[in-house]
């Protein structure tokens, strides 16, 4: 592309080699598109895997992380330190049934009332490195903010913000 523009800018690009181009482009461009994904791809497996052979000696070892999503099966995670994401099983939180809250993007135990969300900041240790699956799962030991663990009153309810520039509704009498 470069080559091309400079061609243009210069003025020497002739109306055969436009015509060339005009039809040869389309092609390229998706070839080049489809190679920069397939690269994009492997090197997001590379960095995976490095990251799995990283954390195959850390077994039983203790991080500090933050809840980045939450799944009816399970907590992700990621290290503060080292940005690896890995999980913890449902099974493996305190005795409990755990409901997931899709709309508050939170786990709650029925029983205790101890609630998991999104951001929560954890203590985990590191419970299993599969290589071949590019998974590593945690086991959580704590909790690392002190906050209310009561549920949010009506959970599918988020804080209304106004957006800069908008004025509210009037209201009506």
């Amino acid at each position: 592309m470069h080559r091309i523009l400079k061609r243009v800018l210069a003025g020497k690009m002739k109306q055969v080699d436009k015509d060339r181009l005009e039809a040869r482009l389309p092609e390229t461009g998706l070839h080049t598109s489809r190679r920069e994904r397939i690269a994009m791809e492997a090197e997001r497996e590379m960095v995976d895997l490095k990251k799995m052979q990283f954390m195959r000696d850390k077994l039983g070892e203790e991080y500090d992380g933050f809840i980045t999503g939450v799944a009816p099966f399970g907590l992700f995670v990621e290290l503060v330190e080292l940005f690896v994401e890995g999980m913890i099983p449902v099974a493996t939180l305190p005795s409990d049934y755990y409901v997931h809250m899709e709309k508050s993007h939170s786990l709650m135990g029925e029983r205790s009332r101890a609630v998991y969300r999104i951001a929560d900041r954890v203590r985990v240790k590191v419970a299993a490195v599969n290589e071949p699956r590019k998974q590593v799962e945690f086991a959580l030991v704590g909790t690392l903010e002190k906050r209310p663990i009561e549920p949010p009153k009506d959970p599918g309810a988020f804080a209304k913000v106004p957006i800069k520039g908008k004025r509210p509704a009037p209201r009506r009498r």
